[in-house]
């Protein structure tokens, strides 16, 4: 919690001024309330064809607007859309469609998500949803404003990683030996993590263009911006939670495994609670990929439409540090698991001597 109060103080106590547009935007929101027309346009130089609808809208102040929307899916009365209009400086004013209001649906996504959640976990949901909504601040509210005002993405991200790792490990499993164990093996896998990712980043010459997001930041920082830098930032920030997920896991399964069998030595339990952990790691490293494939679908999908031989397209960026993403994350989950094993065996194995009980927290019934 130090590293995130150090962060704060590092952030200008002011926004710098910005220079005055010559056009003012202002993006309202409102429902349609009719098509007025629909016409299919031929696209210059193509045989596609497009369909352009004529909508009006209205404001929740009753003003009923009228814009043209040439996308998938149609819009249909009852729809809310987000419409920015802009005024010139000579008085002109433009309609142009934004994008779908999608905000109450994903309040209500979120909603169910929390009560399926706390459904489920009971009394813990609390602490996780806790140290979850702190994480998300500590990297919204702290990391991305200090990335963006100009400090050095690695070092902060760094501190931001160790501060959301101790939250998540210890506001949901308290400060026990289990979350101890799991903490340390977990900050030693990222810290290994980072140094090859910040070996493979600078050997590929990544430019950190890959993707269009990181194109228009490069715009609209002005170029100001380490983008190198943010991607492997970015993959730091990735990784946090699997590892989290299976350091906690395998801390639990020495755990429990000396309490069974008191007996067990340092050898002994590293071996039993590694046999789970190969498992663990073999599960995980799936869901990793796929979580990368899928959310790279359309990317998959415009490459089996090129003509250009396959280790071309994965040479070229935008695939080359996905490639990267998944390769170091899994390499970070790999070395959790036994890094937190070996720590957490040493822990049991000295700390609680043969015929002692293993277990040194109370634990409590949850409902």
């Amino acid at each position: 919690m130090s590293a995130l109060v150090f962060l704060l103080g590092l952030l200008p106590a002011g926004a710098q001024a910005q220079e005055a547009l010559a056009d003012t935007q202002e993006l309202i929101r409102a429902e349609v309330v009719r098509v007025v027309r629909e016409e299919h346009i031929e696209v210059p130089g193509t045989t596609l064809q497009v369909t352009v609808q004529t909508v009006d809208a209205r404001t929740k102040e009753g003003s009923v607007l009228t814009f043209e929307y040439d996308l998938s899916p149609k819009l249909r009365p009852g729809n809310d859309v987000i419409i920015k209009r802009t005024t010139t400086i000579e008085g002109d004013v433009y309609l142009t469609y934004q994008d779908r209001d999608r905000r109450v649906l994903l309040g209500v996504l979120g909603l169910a998500f929390a009560s399926m959640f706390v459904l489920l976990l009971g009394k813990r949901s609390w602490r996780t949803l806790a140290s979850l909504a702190v994480s998300l601040c500590a990297i919204f509210f702290v990391l991305v404003p200090a990335i963006t005002a100009g400090y050095a993405p690695i070092p902060i991200t760094i501190a931001i990683a160790g501060t959301v790792l101790a939250l998540a490990i210890f506001m949901t499993h308290g400060f026990s030996s289990q979350g101890i164990t799991a903490f340390a093996g977990t900050f030693l896998a990222v810290g290994v993590s980072i140094v090859l990712a910040s070996l493979v980043v600078a050997l590929a010459g990544f430019t950190g263009t890959g993707n269009d997001a990181a194109v228009y930041l490069n715009v609209t920082t002005r170029g100001t911006l380490d983008l190198p830098a943010v991607l492997l930032a970015s993959i730091i920030i990735g990784m946090l939670g699997v590892l989290d997920d299976v350091a906690v896991t395998q801390a639990a399964i020495v755990e429990e495994l000396k309490a069974a069998n008191q007996a067990y030595r340092f050898k002994e339990l590293y071996r039993a609670a590694m046999r789970v952990g190969r498992d663990h790691i073999s599960a995980l490293t799936n869901t990793l990929v796929f979580a990368y494939v899928g959310a790279a679908l359309p990317l998959v999908l415009l490459m089996s439409l090129m003509e250009t031989p396959l280790t071309y397209l994965v040479n070229q960026e935008m695939v080359a540090d996905e490639i990267v993403r998944i390769l170091v994350g899994s390499m970070g989950l790999m070395l959790a698991v036994p890094l937190t094993t070996v720590i957490a065996a040493w822990w049991w194995h000295a700390r609680v001597p043969q015929g002692a009980p293993a277990h040194t927290h109370a634990h409590h019934k949850e409902s």
